[in-house]
């Protein structure tokens, strides 16, 4: 089984790096948003 510990990291990892995408994202001109809207609910839901 895996390593909690390694699981939590990984897990707060990802949440870091989709937060920073938002960010991103939300900087972005409208269509460049809905360019991106796909990827980001995939990176959501992941």
């Amino acid at each position: 089984m895996a390593n909690p510990n390694l699981l939590t990291k990984l897990y707060q990892r990802m949440s870091a790096e989709q937060e920073q995408y938002r960010k991103w994202l939300l900087g972005q001109p409208p269509g460049d948003i809905l360019n991106h809207a796909a990827e980001y609910t995939v990176r959501r839901a992941s």
